[in-house]
């Protein structure tokens, strides 16, 4: 029975033994593996330390030029406004806009034709040259004389013809009320292109240009006072 109560000891210690080595095991592997665990997580953020000290760093570095780029997108942006500007206007460029209005008119009544006539010019300046003018003749038919309804006719259908032609800085308005014709001609001289009227307008004192661009004011109204016309400064 001694012997027995032996075996069984032994036999006890033996298994404590050896659950204990296992324990010791396990353990052991449970402390490699929270080792190895801290050390991959203890990599990390020293990694991810070390990367953000290297983008700040490289960041900081850059700065400058970054800022640059980003001043010369500015430069370029307000280069290309001010360009875009000079092309639709030409800044060193002022055209004249005309301040002074200067009306001058005849009468002619009972002419052969056996029309009433009246002719009226009127004169824009700047700084007394002449910028643009408006011509306008009126025919009405004389009283007592049958030949003034053909003439106003006549006349009509001869100026009509000019109203369609597109000439830069030249227009004619040719219009009909009753008997009457009336024909309005405006002549910008700051966009006329005097190459592009005919021959029929030259040879027609009233549809001819007779004046040029920043003709003196003196000059013209002398002669117009002296034709018979009578002018007004406005």
């Amino acid at each position: 029975m001694a012997f027995g109560r032996k075996k069984q000891q032994q036999s006890s210690t033996e298994i404590s033994r050896e659950e204990l080595t296992r324990t010791q095991v396990l353990n052991l592997q449970e402390l490699e593996s929270v080792a190895k665990y801290e050390r991959q997580t203890s990599k990390r953020p020293a990694a991810l330390f070390a990367f953000a000290g290297f983008f700040a760093i490289t960041m900081g570095l850059l700065y400058p030029n970054i800022m640059t780029a980003v001043d010369n997108i500015g430069a370029a942006s307000h280069t290309s406004y001010r360009v875009e500007l000079n092309d639709i206007y030409d800044l060193n460029t002022t055209v004249p806009v005309a301040t002074d209005k200067v009306t001058c008119t005849v009468a002619q009544p009972a002419q052969a034709d056996g029309t009433d006539k009246t002719s009226t010019i009127e004169l824009y300046f700047h700084e007394q040259k002449l910028q643009t003018y408006v011509k306008t003749m009126t025919a009405t038919p004389t009283d007592g004389n049958a030949a003034g309804v053909t003439t106003t006719t006549n006349l009509y259908n001869n100026y009509a013809v000019y109203d369609a032609m597109d000439i830069n800085g030249y227009t004619v308005a040719t219009t009909a009320e009753g008997a009457t014709t009336k024909v309005t001609i405006t002549i910008d001289l700051q966009t006329l292109d005097k190459t592009q009227l005919t021959y029929d307008h030259v040879a027609n004192s009233f549809t001819n240009v007779e004046y040029e661009l920043n003709a003196d004011q003196t000059a013209i109204q002398t002669a117009l006072t002296a034709a018979g016309y009578t002018c007004t400064q406005e």
